[in-house]
């Protein structure tokens, strides 16, 4: 076997080649631990943070927050929600949730003739009205636009202002206000808009609407 030699200026620089590759990775190993340390320094201040909620008898929620072992307590007031349902009225006081939330809370159960307003996904706010009615299956057109509605029962007028559409001596109403809400009855509503002291009706195009908005504004100057 033969063996290779080197010369003096050779084995200088292979030793020198090697304590360098050993400074370097003695220099790694400290940069490694430094980061270690860095890791254990960030992880020694990391905050701690919780929060946990509890509902008191008059229906107030309590808010507990636990930030880096200091607590803090907040109150969520409730909310007055009046419910009638099939004319039977009825309080409960929440803090917060939809109406589903409610219904399921005053264990009242909508049934296929039966509907609610405001809709079920709605958030409760205070003095929050809902409504559960007997349905009756109408086609209701307002402005134009035709849609299919669950209306409950008793006069048109009352059905309405239930459904959000507040009547006003001036709107225009295909039916008299006071008839009885039936199975597919059809009801066309016209609403008036009010503009400065003149009423126009929505029926105006709205060419006519900007004609008039402009003539009253000339009037105005």
């Amino acid at each position: 076997m033969m063996l290779k030699t080197f010369s003096k200026p050779a084995i200088k620089w292979t030793v020198a080649a090697i304590l360098c590759a050993t400074l370097s990775a003695g220099a790694l190993v400290n940069a490694v631990a430094a980061t270690a340390t860095a890791d254990e320094v960030t992880a020694s201040k990391t905050y701690v943070e919780s929060s946990t909620e509890f509902e008191v008898g008059n229906g107030d929620v309590v808010v507990s927050t636990n930030k880096n072992f200091n607590m803090s307590f907040d109150v969520i007031k409730a909310n007055k929600i009046t419910i009638d349902n099939c004319g039977e009225k009825q309080t409960i006081s929440l803090a917060k949730g939809t109406v589903e939330e409610v219904l399921d809370r005053t264990g009242i159960t909508l049934t296929d003739n039966k509907s609610v307003t405001p809709s079920l996904n709605t958030v409760i706010t205070d003095d929050t009205n809902i409504y559960v009615y007997n349905a009756k299956n109408i086609k209701l057109t307002t402005n134009g636009t035709e849609m299919s509605v669950k209306a409950p029962e008793g006069t048109v007028e009352n059905a309405l202002n239930i459904l959000g559409y507040e009547i006003t001596d001036d709107d225009i109403l295909n039916v008299d206000k006071n008839a009885q809400i039936e199975d597919d009855m059809e009801i066309t509503l016209k609403k008036y808009l009010t503009t400065q002291s003149k009423k126009i009706p929505t029926i105006f195009s709205q060419a006519s609407r900007r004609y008039l908005k402009t003539v009253q504004t000339v009037k105005k100057k």
